[in-house]
């Protein structure tokens, strides 16, 4: 099979996909993931000012390009 060939990258995306798998699995058997659940609402608290930024710059263009 040629390196560039598709079973060769399915191949390697398998390989891929089941070492991440595998790393998932290990991180949880030592609980390195418990924590996740706590910390995503603080990053979320932590990015609500840069969406609330965000939406009123889009909302403000998509009102002008309305009232064009």
């Amino acid at each position: 099979m040629p390196a560039g060939s598709p079973a060769v990258m399915i191949h390697a995306v398998m390989a891929l996909f089941s070492l991440a798998e595998r790393r998932i699995e290990e991180a949880i058997a030592r609980r390195e993931l418990d924590d996740l659940r706590e910390i995503a609402p603080r990053a979320v608290k932590k990015l609500a000012p840069l969406r609330t930024k965000l939406e009123t710059a889009y909302y403000a263009k998509a009102v002008a390009r309305l009232g064009r």
